[in-house]
C-alpha cells in the first residue's frame, strides 16, 4: 500500500512523457476521448502537454531525459534499479529518436513548399505579375502562415531566417531579391537557378542517404541484439533476466552491455550523418 502513491506518480510522469511524443492531433481529441464530463481535466492535461511538447521540440534532450526517467522509475518499482536504469537508457533513446525523425520530417516538408513557392514566384514574375503581389500569395508556402496577403515584401522574411533547411533557402532567397533589385539582373532567372540549385543538391543528400543504408542497417541489427539474446536464452531453457537484473555479475554485464551498445548506436548514426557543407552539387567548382 505505501508504493501506491509512488506509482501513480510514476505512471502520471509517464503519460506525460508518452503525451509530449504524441502529434498535436491526438493531444487534440483528447477530451473527445475522455468524455464531455471530464472536459475540465481534459482541458488541463491538453494544456500541460502542450508546454511539454514545446519544451520537448525545443530541447530533445530534456524529453528524452523525462521519458527515460518516468519509464526507468516505473521498471524500478517492478522489477529493482537494474532494470531501471536499463529501461531509462532505451526509453530516453526512443523518445530521442522518435523526436528527431519528427523534426526531420518537419524540416523536409517546410523546405520542399519553400522551394515550391520560390517557383511559384519565378513563374509569376516570368509571366508579368508584380513581384509583390506574386511574393504575398506565396507566403503560406515560403514560411507555413494560414493564408497569405495581397502584397508582401522581402523584409517580411526577416524573422525566419534561422538555421534550419528553410531559413537556410530563405536567406538565399531574399539574397537573390536583394541582388535582383540593386543590379536589375532579371529576377526569375535568378530564382530559378536558386530552385535549381537547392532542389539538385536534395537530390544528392537523397543520393547520400540511400548510400548510408548500411550503416542505418547495422544500427538497427545492433538495437535488436539484445532482445535476441534474451530470446535465445529463454529459447534454451535459462532464465537470463533473473541472471541479469538480480545478481552482481549480471547486473555489471547489463550495465557495461547497455554501455557499449549506446556508444555503438552513437558511432553508427554519426557514420551515417549526412553533412550538408560536404555535398558537392553536380556542376559547381
Amino acid at each position: 500500500m505505501t508504493l501506491a502513491p509512488t506509482v501513480l506518480a510514476a505512471a502520471s510522469l509517464a503519460i506525460a512523457a508518452l503525451l509530449c511524443a504524441a502529434g498535436r492531433g491526438s493531444r487534440a481529441r483528447l477530451p473527445a476521448i475522455l468524455g464531455s464530463q471530464r472536459a475540465a481535466v481534459a482541458a488541463a492535461v491538453t494544456a500541460t502537454a502542450r508546454r511539454l511538447a514545446a519544451r520537448a521540440e525545443a530541447s530533445p534532450w530534456c524529453a528524452c531525459a523525462a521519458g527515460g526517467s518516468c519509464c526507468g522509475t516505473v521498471a524500478a518499482i517492478g522489477h529493482g534499479p537494474v532494470a531501471g536504469i536499463v529501461i531509462a537508457a532505451y526509453a530516453g533513446l526512443a523518445v530521442l529518436v522518435l523526436l528527431r525523425r519528427r523534426a526531420f520530417r518537419a524540416d523536409r516538408r517546410a523546405l520542399v513548399a519553400a522551394l515550391d513557392g520560390i517557383a511559384g514566384v519565378a513563374g509569376d514574375v516570368r509571366a508579368g505579375v508584380n513581384p509583390a503581389a506574386s511574393l504575398g500569395a506565396a507566403m503560406p508556402m515560403l514560411i507555413g502562415a494560414s493564408r497569405g496577403g495581397d502584397s508582401a515584401t522581402v523584409a517580411d522574411l526577416d524573422g525566419w531566417l534561422d538555421a534550419t533547411p528553410r531559413g537556410q533557402v530563405l536567406a538565399r532567397f531574399v539574397a537573390a531579391c536583394r541582388l535582383a533589385e540593386q543590379t536589375g539582373a532579371p529576377l526569375a532567372d535568378v530564382l530559378e537557378r536558386l530552385d535549381g540549385e537547392v532542389r539538385s543538391a536534395e537530390r544528392v543528400r537523397a543520393s547520400a542517404s540511400a548510400h548510408a543504408a548500411t550503416a542505418h542497417a547495422t544500427a538497427v541489427l545492433l538495437a535488436a541484439l539484445p532482445l535476441a539474446g534474451v530470446g535465445l536464452g529463454h529459447a534454451i531453457g535459462t532464465d537470463p533476466l533473473a541472471v541479469l537484473l538480480h545478481t552482481p555479475v549480471g547486473a555489471a554485464c547489463a550495465l557495461a552491455a547497455v554501455a557499449l551498445q549506446l556508444v555503438g548506436l552513437a558511432w553508427t548514426a554519426r557514420l551515417a550523418r549526412i553533412e550538408p557543407e560536404q555535398i558537392e552539387i553536380p556542376g559547381e567548382r
